[in-house]
């Protein structure tokens, strides 16, 4: 999946499939270094998810890959259903039993299941386009917005819409602890991309 022009944010798109293999971006080493971990198999991809190596959109895109990484090995039904139980059982609360029906929908219609995927996904990231959009829109011509943990990149896309309307925006980062989501990726890829942006400790968004 290629990132849209002008974004530099692996954050968008963390989690990649390539030539059998699925290479997941370790945002617990974010800020520091950019780097990937290699996932071949089910037990792989479980330990990775259960590390909180990669959250939000990244264990949508690391369930759906790892669904394709068993191809092959049984009944592809059967694989997504097992494969989200097992996800299930390792982040509980997460809903993957609604995107194996989403998968296994997508599966008969196309009947390939790299297919079904890629639809799907570009399906997920539209609906991404089309959400700041309208937000965008709706924000007044110099926004300050509070951000609270992190959205996969998301906030990139507003940016780059509320541009296109001539207008301003500058985002409040919170810390989200215990993780930091908001200080080590939120942050991170607002100011690699030179968006005004500011950290604030979480006992201070209330203020």
């Amino acid at each position: 999946m290629k990132k849209t022009a002008s974004i530099l944010s692996p954050l968008l798109f963390p989690v990649n499939y390539k030539e059998g293999a699925v290479f997941v971006l370790d945002e617990t080493a974010l800020p520091f270094k950019e780097t990937y971990i290699k996932v071949k198999t089910l037990k792989q991809a479980l330990k990775v998810l259960g590390q909180m190596k990669t959250r939000a959109f990244g264990q949508v895109l690391l369930y759906f890959y790892t669904c394709l990484l068993q191809e092959g090995e049984g009944n592809t039904a059967k694989i997504i259903k097992k494969t989200a139980q097992e996800f299930k059982k390792t982040r509980p609360t997460f809903d993957f039993f609604s995107l194996s029906k989403m998968l296994h929908s997508a599966y008969l219609k196309a009947g390939n299941l790299e297919k079904a995927v890629a639809g799907i996904i570009s399906g997920f990231d539209q609906l991404r386009l089309r959400r700041v959009s309208q937000l965008a829109a709706a924000l007044p011509k110099k926004a300050r917005i509070l951000t609270i943990c992190n959205i996969n990149g998301e906030l990139l896309y507003l940016y780059q819409a509320m541009r296109r309307l001539k207008k301003q925006c500058m985002f409040y980062v919170s810390e989200t602890r215990p993780y930091l989501q908001g200080t080590r990726l939120t942050f991170w890829e607002l100011a690699k991309n030179n968006v005004k942006v500011k950290l604030c400790c979480d006992s201070q968004a209330a203020s």
